[in-house]
């Protein structure tokens, strides 16, 4: 994967696994020359965001009894699972697909989003195995969640 791959971020190489692995709907999107016709997650955003949802309250508690048992090993990874699920629903609530290799300019122009996400995400990404970085990452879930939502209210209130 090179580094202008939309993709590629050396946080999301983790043993075996490539941001091709945490992304497989973006990695499809950006390696087929039929990008327009297929139905991606970002386009049904309702349905996504529910679905990413479930998936990190129940990696959320994975992640929890890593910690409680000091299980350094499965922490990273599955803080990297997490921290892939968080970009989905930063993007996929945004209606676009993530990209990684420009992530500051990228999230700058998203319009949902929680306040101060590049510093907070920088915390993450810097040391996603810290127990500080996973109550990060679980507070960024809520006010995304909640930032999607409000967004949604606002829209159908003018129209």
């Amino acid at each position: 994967m090179k580094k202008s791959d939309p993709l590629y971020h050396p946080l999301f190489f983790i043993d075996t696994e490539e941001p091709k692995d945490f992304f497989p709907d973006e990695n499809v999107y950006y390696k087929s020359s039929d990008m327009k016709h297929r139905l991606y997650p970002w386009n049904t955003p309702d349905e996504s965001v529910k679905d990413l949802i479930s998936q990190w309250h129940d990696l959320n508690s994975i992640i929890c009894h890593n910690f409680k048992q000091r299980q350094k090993d499965m922490i990273q990874r599955k803080m990297v699972k997490a921290l892939s699920l968080f970009m989905k629903l930063l993007f996929w609530s945004n209606g676009s697909p993530v990209t990684l290799n420009n992530l500051k300019k990228d999230l700058g122009n998203l319009s949902i989003k929680p306040i101060n996400i590049v510093d907070r995400l920088s915390f993450i990404m810097e040391k996603p195995s810290l127990y500080p970085s996973f109550l990060q990452l679980s507070e960024l879930f809520v006010e995304q969640h909640k930032a999607y939502y409000r967004n949604k209210v606002m829209v159908a209130k003018k129209e």
